[in-house]
């Protein structure tokens, strides 16, 4: 348990400073907390591994935080991955700069799982914002559906 204490506290510590880095401000409908709801996770198998969730955080100065979790039935995480920058909103477009990216996997078909948690720099991803979610759309065609996370 341990090791996984201090790899989030790793990952919070690149958090702090990929905040620090960032230049510019963030588009004034972006900033905040997003969330997706949980969503079935499936191996290469076609097995259920768990449930799966995205976060999105982004400050006002244009820093970002996207974070990928599959949690097994169990409660145990079989995957998390962090991916830390900045970003910039560009022509009707999201531009995703990583300075930063931390990945967890445990288990059979995990890594599976996490294939597709990698953000493309520099891609431009469609964006809007509507009804209170924010939709982005991937290079491969899909899109992920957030909605706003209340402040605490």
């Amino acid at each position: 348990m341990k090791p996984l204490v201090r790899l989030l506290a790793a990952a919070l510590a690149l958090a702090a400073a990929a905040c620090g880095d960032a230049t510019g401000p963030a588009h004034a409908a972006l900033v905040g907390a997003w969330a997706t709801a949980p969503h079935a996770a499936f191996g290469p198998d076609g097995r259920a591994l768990g449930l799966r969730q995205h976060t999105l955080r982004i400050d006002a100065r244009g820093g970002f935080a996207w974070e990928d979790a599959t949690v097994a039935p169990t409660g145990a995480v079989l995957t998390y991955a962090k991916t830390l920058g900045r970003v910039e909103a560009v022509n009707g477009t999201l531009r995703f700069h990583p300075s930063g990216v931390m990945r967890y996997e445990d288990g059979p078909g995990a890594a599976a799982a996490l294939a597709d948690t990698h953000l493309v720099p520099e891609h431009p991803y469609g964006w809007r914002v509507a009804r209170g979610r924010l939709l982005v759309r991937e290079p491969g065609g899909g899109t992920v559906a957030f909605v706003r996370v209340p402040k605490r």
